[in-house]
């Protein structure tokens, strides 16, 4: 469904979330969600995350000063060996 896996879906409840894709460095909005959480596969996996998170992982991406904000990040069908040391 929408780039995320329909397998992978109810793991990722993304039935209410955003879902996005990554395609060639740009961002795609494939679904406006009703609730705070973006979803999408990441190596596979499907990994949701809140406002708060989003912007922590672009500073992590760019270099910049992380925001001083709680977010949250969760992947809930597990991991396949992604790398986070650096981006």
């Amino acid at each position: 469904m929408y780039g995320v896996s329909d397998d992978r879906c109810a793991a990722a409840d993304c039935q209410s979330a955003t879902i996005v894709r990554t395609v060639n460095g740009a961002t795609q909005t494939l679904k406006k969600g009703s609730n705070e959480y973006t979803c999408m596969e990441n190596n596979g996996v499907p990994m949701c995350m809140d406002l708060n998170a989003i912007e922590w992982a672009q500073a992590w991406q760019t270099h910049a000063p992380p925001p001083d904000k709680v977010g949250f990040i969760y992947m809930l069908n597990g991991v396949t060996g992604a790398s986070n040391t650096d981006p």
